[in-house]
């Protein structure tokens, strides 16, 4: 029983480990996120920042940035995301998917998303290491102007993505 009882303490212990790591990840993100001067709020889920961004003819476009990592070596890496094209419950076209195929980006990737109310989506994304975020980041700080330069490009490869899409149908 003793043993049950050690084990029970260092898996408690470890999980505690692990919520202060990602909790203090987080709070780097947040901190560049801040210093962008972009305003981005957590979302209702916690797994994401999420920002607005206004377009012509009053369109708005929403981009997500995880708050948890992939850790891979000492990449922590984030995704930065947008919805292009929500399709419900179908799967989107074969025209679709070629329309956004065709028009791939050197920085980033198009990919499907299935939901848990199995609602399809296409989204774009691109990754960045929060590893290399300062832990007191200004906005003039090369790795926050990175970092909002990778979200204006997410923004505008969404939008323009999102266009081509209304055009094709």
């Amino acid at each position: 029983m003793t043993g049950l009882l050690a084990l029970t303490a260092l898996t408690s212990a470890l999980h505690m480990q692990v919520d202060e790591a990602k909790a203090k990840v987080e709070a780097k993100v947040m901190a560049a996120l801040t210093a962008t001067k972009l305003n981005f709020t957590k979302s209702e889920s916690g797994l994401s920042f999420v920002g607005e961004f206004d377009h012509l003819n009053g369109r708005k476009r929403r981009i997500y940035i995880a708050t948890g990592a992939t850790t891979l070596q000492n990449i922590q890496s984030h995704v930065v995301y947008t919805t292009v094209l929500v399709c419900g419950k179908t799967p989107p076209s074969e025209k679709q998917l070629l329309l956004t195929a065709s028009s791939a980006r050197k920085l980033g990737a198009f990919y499907l998303y299935k939901d848990k109310a199995d609602v399809y989506a296409i989204r774009f994304s691109a990754h960045f290491d929060s590893a290399l975020l300062s832990p007191n980041p200004s906005s003039t700080d090369p790795t926050v102007e990175n970092l909002k330069d990778l979200i204006y490009f997410v923004n505008q490869v969404g939008e323009e993505a999102s266009l081509l899409l209304e055009k094709g149908d």
